[in-house]
């Protein structure tokens, strides 16, 4: 993959209990290249935020979706991710807080563990193995795609 053209991931999370998790994770992921969506990051005063989540979910190949108790009862939490399953993107479900329910459109994915800080480490490496597996192809078709 051309460094010019880094890997998008959009992380979709409960702004309820899950942004300090969000944060981190958009940042971590940012000094390792990826080129990461995350709300409160890129909306600008004034967007019409539904069209641009849309659009962000249009344009990234991957999606990081961050599972807490605010996730379970949000309905744009799970319209994102079920915006991005219709679309075959790839969605990693991650634990933010531990006995978090997974919607049932995500229970059969494998999820990623980073509800203890003292596995964020490992949790971190497991979750980059994830998107490089098959991020290469992934990401390159949707930059193929972008107009």
């Amino acid at each position: 993959m051309p460094r010019s053209q880094p890997c998008r991931v959009f992380i979709s999370y409960a702004r309820k209990d899950g942004g300090a998790l969000a944060q981190r994770l958009r940042s971590d992921l940012a000094k390792e290249g990826f080129d990461v969506w995350l709300d409160t990051q890129r909306l600008a005063g004034g967007t019409v935020w539904s069209a641009e989540i849309e659009h962000e979910i249009d344009t990234r190949p991957v999606m990081i979706a961050l599972l807490s108790p605010g996730s379970d009862t949000s309905e744009m939490f799970r319209a994102e991710q079920l915006l991005a399953l219709d679309q075959g993107k790839r969605v990693i479900p991650v634990l933010a807080v531990k006995e978090s329910r997974r919607p049932v459109y995500l229970y059969a994915r494998e999820y990623r563990d980073f509800n203890n800080d003292a596995i964020y480490a490992t949790s971190f490496r497991e979750l980059l193995a994830d998107i490089h597996s098959d991020a290469t192809a992934t990401c390159l078709t949707a930059i193929a795609r972008l107009p």
